[in-house]
């Protein structure tokens, strides 16, 4: 199944992985033998167990895009969706132990997210502009989310900020807070509105052929090895026009004038040689492209059964759980120890988002190096995109029935989530993200290299001031 990788590492990281994490899980819940060592168990086993179900969810769901017809980044997104899994579960330890923390993580696995899509466009193969094109998805679907979430985190920031100054506790030394039907309330409206991409996106993409920067490269490599013929054929196939083809377009139509003093076909043919057949080895400003990839658009892959989606579906999701938990104890252990320290809460929880972005970084990570451009492309996008939409929504809930069912303790007056500096600095600042999100985007579907260098300032000075003043 392409995209899964053709190689057994996957199942010795699942096996190995899930030894280890067993091991330190073990070891830290009985306190026995040192702390790093219980530490390090977790972190390896861990991640190498987000590695390998990340790896079986991209085998399944690639898979069920070859059945259903979805192109790769249709398939991506919802790959995107199931790398999830990890993350939510290690949040939910967090919740229990500390609501407060996990709501400013998941707002700065947005931010880490952002920075991650921003230096993956770095890696995009690019024209001779320095311009990545962007799926149709991406341009006219995903800018809509962007917009959406980055609305709502404005409102959001300003009426914790109206709660605070001017509610009921304004000049009391009791802290503000939304309580748990507000939170139902925020997720549910936030979900609503993910489902309904999700919708239309399948419906309205799924089956079509995108042209992306992989398409425009291969288009690339074939007009610079002189093959027209099949530079048309890859612009007829992807739905794009080609250097070659937009060449022979925008020829002017011959004058009456010119078609007198034309030669005549036999003079032609005579003056004209055949090209050089092209060469076997690329140019070398060939771009990166994926391995089965050549000059014709048309390959046959094999088409998974229904058995092997649903079996390396079950052992992605079964396995993210795992890996999720050993992640989430190690990424504790270690905040604790940085606290003990004196470093600050808000570094602290930087730090377990970027651990809770474990999953979708690896497989960000695999279908790059596997040159599956639109399933990274999909997998960093959705690493904005589906935190305020997915993540942020089920943490809210979990925050909420917690609070309900006794797990955490209530705050005075029955609130579930403190209105403080922390909550709502994360949440005011996701509105410029979002922004920069947008506009980089929705302007023309590229990301030239000046958008790049934005949104990298933009994110990392965010992150910066939220790690020293926040």
């Amino acid at each position: 199944m392409a995209g899964g990788g053709e190689g057994n590492t996957w199942i010795y990281a699942l096996v190995g992985g899930s030894i280890l994490a067993f091991v330190g899980m073990g070891l830290h819940g009985s306190h026995v033998g040192p702390g790093w060592l219980s530490a390090a168990l977790l972190a390896i086993g861990g991640l190498s167990v987000v590695f390998g179900s990340c790896e079986s969810m991209i085998k399944s769901v690639e898979g069920l895009g070859k059945r259903l017809g979805w192109n790769e980044f249709v398939a991506g997104t919802m790959a995107g969706l199931a790398s999830n899994i990890p993350e939510i579960v290690m949040l939910g330890f967090v919740v229990k132990a500390n609501p407060r923390v996990a709501f400013v993580v998941v707002m700065l696995t947005l931010h880490v997210g952002a920075m991650a899509f921003g230096l993956y466009c770095g890696l995009l193969p690019r024209d001779a502009r320095g311009a990545a094109k962007l799926p149709a998805p991406l341009v006219k679907l995903s800018t809509d989310l962007y917009a959406c979430a980055g609305g709502m985190f404005l409102a959001m920031g300003f009426l914790m900020i109206v709660i605070h100054g001017f509610g009921p506790t304004a000049g009391t030394e009791k802290t503000p807070a939304l309580i748990p039907s507000d939170l139902y309330m925020i997720g549910a409206c936030l979900l609503m509105v993910e489902v309904v991409a999700v919708v239309q996106l399948v419906k309205n993409y799924a089956g079509t052929k995108i042209p992306t920067a992989q398409d425009t490269a291969l288009a690339e490599v074939c007009v610079q090895e002189g093959s027209a013929l099949a530079a048309t054929g890859v612009a007829k196939a992807i739905g794009e026009v080609t250097p070659a083809a937009l060449e022979s377009e925008s020829a002017p139509e011959p004058t009456a004038e010119a078609e007198a003093s034309a030669p005549s076909e036999g003079e032609a043919a005579a003056a004209e040689k055949p090209p050089a057949p092209p060469e076997e080895s690329a140019p070398a400003n060939t771009p990166h492209l994926a391995p089965d990839h050549d000059c014709d658009p048309t390959t046959e892959e094999e088409i998974p059964s229904w058995g092997q989606i649903a079996f390396y579906g079950l052992v992605g999701i079964g396995t993210s759980v795992i890996g999720g938990h050993a992640v989430g104890e190690f990424a504790e252990i270690l905040v604790e120890a940085l606290t003990e320290r004196g470093v600050s809460e808000m570094v602290g929880a930087i730090i377990l988002s970027v651990f809770a972005c474990a999953g979708v970084f690896a497989m960000i990570g695999m279908a790059h190096a596997k040159g599956k451009f639109d399933i990274a492309l999909s997998g960093a996008s959705g690493a904005v995109s589906q935190v305020p939409f997915v993540v942020l929504p089920i943490v809210l809930f979990l925050i909420a029935v917690f609070n309900q069912t006794g797990v955490t303790p209530p705050l005075p007056d029955g609130g579930a989530l403190a209105i403080d500096l922390e909550t709502t600095s994360v949440v005011i600042f996701g509105f410029p993200t979002m922004l920069m999100m947008w506009k980089s985007i929705q302007d023309d579907g590229q990301i030239n290299w000046v958008e790049t260098a934005s949104m990298m300032s933009l994110f990392g000075v965010i992150l910066y001031f939220l790690a020293v003043h926040g």
